[in-house]
């Protein structure tokens, strides 16, 4: 609408079927929504087919509900941290969230030019997505879930031992 950046289904399902049918290794989504069976359908379609999907969790509270796709099971769910490895506040909780990254006052482009320090899971999860495409880089032929533990195998556990759910 010239005011704010924003999708639809429809349009987030033809930009998922462009990236597929280039054969694009790993998907970065830092947006989420409610749960969609269309978004859901071509989300598995797209795991089907080995391709990672890195998705950010939401910066609805610690109380909402998931966001998707970051909600959806093989969606690497990503949260925000800060400088300081701490749990950004107004980011989503849940046994869906997979891995934390820097996304608090993070330097990032605008869309209509320049840049400024932003904040949320959608800035966290780039980062998580280079990480995982070096590492599919580096093993092409793994399967997609052996690529994310490699980097399960490589992170600082920040919260509780094992997995939690905000960490």
């Amino acid at each position: 609408d010239g005011k704010d950046i924003r999708t639809n289904t429809e349009w987030l399902l033809q930009a998922l079927d462009t990236l597929l049918t280039n054969q694009i290794a790993v998907i970065n989504i830092s947006l989420g929504g409610p749960q969609n069976d269309l978004l859901h359908h071509a989300v598995r379609t797209i795991l089907g087919r080995q391709v990672i999907m890195v998705a950010a969790v939401g910066d609805s509270g610690k109380a909402s509900a998931p966001l998707y796709p970051a909600g959806y099971s093989g969606v690497i769910a990503v949260t925000a941290i800060d400088s300081n490895k701490r749990a950004y506040s107004k980011a989503s909780h849940g046994e869906h969230v997979d891995f934390a990254a820097p996304g608090v006052a993070v330097w990032s482009a605008r869309a209509k030019g320049g840049g400024d320090q932003f904040t949320g899971s959608s800035y966290a999860t780039p980062f998580v997505t280079a990480a995982v495409a070096i590492l599919r880089s580096r093993y092409p032929e793994e399967a997609a879930d052996r690529i994310v533990q490699r980097l399960a195998d490589g992170v600082i556990d920040l919260g509780k031992p094992g997995r939690d759910s905000v960490y």
